[in-house]
């Protein structure tokens, strides 16, 4: 079966740039307290984007989403352009995810004028207040974040808190939530990362308190020996094909997710990064690309039209080509990503009925 037909895709989330100033300690960009050596930085040009998003494969959409595994969308120069072009060709949700430690007022006071209808959304990633949020978001400035965000919500845009639980920051939980109502936003969300489950410095501590505690823990230990076989056997429920969804990189290559786009920078030695390289030396490099080809002929390619989705009925990569990507992000006992689901928890504030 075909993982997602050119005529069905709803959704795209973009990589606009790979480009970030933080040092945020567990992301795939950082090494040993600085940006990677190996990791290319570049954005995606105007012409690029007018390429990939050319108004028939617009009008079809309902969402584009700006965020990435390894940049800071805010940080490309094309950003406002690009929500002001797909504002014009009328997508009904634009979303940004962002650091809010870039740009100027005058930056946030224009965007906020493009995204101000209830659909839109700008993620303001806040992990604390003043005193903890610099722990993991090395480099950024809470003071400027907080001045961005409020001139943002006061140019008419609608910005949610995220905020990622750490040993370090859970206690500030009530009061960040209350100074996000307080400055205007529509909403805070509580996000459980499994990337910090067992880290000494930036971890989280399993408690009793739904605030912190992850999802599955104990369906996941009673149904299976270990991790290795949860690879290899768990059932595969693609969280992007439920959602009519793709991701595209930095590169402008396709992947079936934003998790799947991290693998062909993932560490060298890991087995997301060797099955990647496997893919690449069967079909070769940029048979995903979106520049190189048109997005119907990437999605027709005989990887995305009946191997990725046939190996996920498999019972494990080595016989089906299964990559440990899908079943660590999508496996059937073990909720491992902090997106909305059963590790994000959002309390919704009363919203102006300007934006309604």
């Amino acid at each position: 079966m075909a993982f997602a037909s050119y005529q069905k895709i709803q959704r795209v989330m973009i990589e606009p740039t790979s480009r970030c100033h933080l040092a945020c300690p567990m992301c795939a960009r950082t090494a040993k307290g600085t940006t990677r050596k190996d990791l290319v930085l570049r954005e995606l040009s105007k012409e690029d984007l007018e390429h990939i998003f050319e108004t028939s494969f617009v009008n079809q959409l309902r969402q584009v989403q700006l965020n990435g595994n390894f940049g800071e969308p805010v940080a490309s120069s094309q950003t406002l352009w690009f929500c002001e072009y797909l504002k014009k060709r009328k997508v009904p949700a634009i979303e940004v995810f962002t650091s809010g430690s870039l740009r100027t007022p005058d930056w946030w006071r224009e965007l906020g004028g493009l995204l101000n209808q209830n659909n839109d959304l700008v993620r303001f990633s806040i992990y604390g207040l003043e005193d903890t949020n610099g722990i993991y978001r090395v480099n950024s400035n809470f003071e400027k974040i907080i001045d961005n965000a409020k001139t943002f919500i006061k140019a008419g845009g609608v910005a949610q808190w995220e905020f990622i639980v750490f040993d370090h920051n859970q206690h500030q939980i009530e009061k960040a939530r209350d100074l996000a109502r307080s400055l205007g936003f529509s909403g805070f969300a509580v996000k459980r990362s499994r990337r910090n489950k067992d880290n000494l410095k930036y971890k989280l501590t399993q408690t009793v308190n739904s605030n912190t505690r992850f999802a599955d823990e104990e369906k996941y230990h009673r149904k299976y020996k270990n991790w290795s076989e949860y690879l290899k056997i768990t059932p595969i429920t693609c969280k992007y094909v439920d959602l009519s969804k793709i991701f595209i990189d930095f590169f402008g290559d396709l992947w079936p997710c934003t998790w799947f786009g991290f693998t062909p920078l993932a560490e060298p030695s890991s087995a997301f990064r060797s099955q990647t390289e496997s893919l690449y030396q069967k079909y070769g490099r940029g048979f995903n690309s979106v520049l190189k080809n048109s997005l119907p002929e990437v999605l027709e390619h005989p990887w995305f039209n009946e191997e990725l989705e046939d190996s996920w009925k498999a019972p494990g990569h080595r016989q089906c080509k299964r990559f440990d990507i899908c079943s660590q992000l999508c496996g059937d006992a073990y909720e491992h990503t902090s997106g909305p689901g059963k590790n994000y928890k959002v309390e919704r504030f009363n919203v102006p009925s300007s934006k309604k």
